[in-house]
C-alpha cells in the first residue's frame, strides 16, 4: 500500500487514547496501530479505511472498510504508597495499593509482595473501600537505610476474572533515622560535678530546633542549650549548677529530628548522680595554732574540686576576737 495514503484514510471513533504510533510490515501489506492510552470502559470503537488509501500502483481501496469492536476495561492500579523512587520512608511504613476495581482478594494477595535485603517480607494484608485498596503491614519494621520494591503482578484479576491491565511495580527507600553515639556523662555515672555539662553526639547533623527542644533534666534545673560540632553535638551547661548529692536523669526525646528530616530512633535517657556539698578538709595554720609567722600564707584544702572566682570571693581573713 501508499503507506502515507493509507495512514491519511485511517481514522477510528472514538480516537485511540494516547500516542497514537503506526508500523507497516515489511512488505507494506500490514498496518499496525498502538496507543499508549487505555480503552474506554466498555465503549465500542469504529475503525474506518476510507478509499482515499491507495496501493503502491496508486489503485484506490475498494469498497473503504470499516469495523466496530467492544472493549471491556481491564483493572488498573489506580496509585501506589510509598511511591515509585521514594526517599525516607518510615521503617514502620504500610504498603498500600489503590486498585480501579474491587479485586479478587485472594488472587490480588498471591500476586503481591514486597522484597527488601533480606529477601521477600512476611506480613499482613487486610482490605479497604470494599476490595478495591489493599494494604500490607509488614510483620516488622524495615531495615532502615535499605532499598525496597512492591510489586503486583498480572495474576490479579477483578471480581469478574479479568487480569490487570500490566504488573506494577515500586521502589523506595527507607530512612535512616539518626543514632546516638555517645554521651556524657556516662550513663549510671556518680559524683559527677554540679558544673558538668550534659552532651551528646549524633550519626547525623540535627535540627537545632527540634534537638534543643527535645532535651529534658529531672529534676528541672535551669540549663542552656546549643549545637556544636557542625549541629553532630547537643551541649547543655547548667546554667546555675546543679543540686549537691542528687540523682539526675537527663532525657531526649525522639521527636529531635535530623536536617535530613529523619527523626532519631528512639528515646534516650543518661542517669547519673552529682558530688556531695564541698567541705573543707583541712587548713593550714590550723585552727587554734600559735607562734604563726606574721608572714605566713594561708593554704585551705577542700574535699572536690571549687569555683575558684566564687570561692574566692567567699574567702575573708578577721583578727580573732581575742584581739
Amino acid at each position: 500500500m501508499n503507506q502515507a495514503a493509507t495512514l491519511a484514510a485511517f481514522s477510528t471513533t472514538p480516537a485511540l487514547p494516547g500516542t497514537i504510533s503506526h508500523v507497516w510490515n515489511a512488505a507494506g501489506t500490514v498496518l499496525s496501530v498502538s496507543h499508549t492510552g487505555l480503552f474506554g470502559s466498555t465503549s465500542t470503537y469504529s475503525v474506518n479505511v476510507s478509499s482515499a488509501a491507495t496501493s503502491a500502483a496508486g489503485v484506490a481501496l475498494a469498497p473503504p472498510f470499516g469495523a466496530d469492536f467492544t472493549v471491556v476495561s481491564v483493572p488498573i492500579v489506580t496509585a501506589f504508597y510509598p511511591p515509585n523512587g521514594q526517599t525516607g520512608v518510615a521503617p514502620s511504613e504500610t504498603v498500600v495499593v489503590h486498585f480501579s476495581r474491587a479485586m479478587d482478594t485472594s488472587q490480588a494477595e498471591t500476586a503481591f509482595f514486597l522484597s527488601g535485603p533480606t529477601g521477600n517480607v512476611t506480613g499482613a494484608i487486610t482490605w479497604l473501600q470494599s476490595g478495591s485498596v489493599l494494604v500490607f503491614t509488614p510483620a516488622a519494621d524495615l531495615v532502615p537505610g535499605s532499598m525496597y520494591t512492591a510489586a503486583i503482578g498480572p495474576s490479579a484479576r477483578d471480581l469478574a476474572g479479568v487480569p490487570l491491565y500490566r504488573p506494577y511495580t515500586a521502589s523506595f527507600s527507607v530512612a535512616s533515622p539518626p543514632i546516638i553515639t555517645s554521651s556524657l556523662p556516662a550513663n549510671n555515672s556518680a559524683s559527677v560535678s554540679v558544673f558538668a555539662s550534659v552532651a551528646i553526639t549524633f550519626s547525623q547533623a540535627m535540627a537545632p530546633d527540634t534537638t534543643t527542644a527535645a532535651f529534658s533534666l529531672t529534676p528541672h534545673a535551669p540549663v542552656a542549650c546549643a549545637m556544636a560540632n557542625d549541629n553532630h553535638k547537643l551541649v547543655c551547661v547548667p546554667t546555675l549548677g546543679l543540686s549537691s548529692s542528687t540523682v539526675y536523669v537527663a532525657a531526649l526525646a525522639p521527636t529531635a529530628i535530623s536536617l535530613a528530616g529523619d527523626r532519631l530512633a528512639g528515646p534516650h535517657t543518661i542517669v547519673f548522680s552529682t558530688e556531695g556539698a564541698p567541705s573543707v578538709a583541712s587548713v593550714d595554720p590550723a585552727d587554734g595554732a600559735t607562734g604563726v609567722s606574721v608572714v605566713a600564707s594561708i593554704a585551705i584544702t577542700f574535699t572536690t574540686p571549687m569555683a575558684t572566682s566564687a570561692t574566692a570571693a567567699a574567702f575573708a581573713l578577721y583578727p580573732s576576737s581575742g584581739g
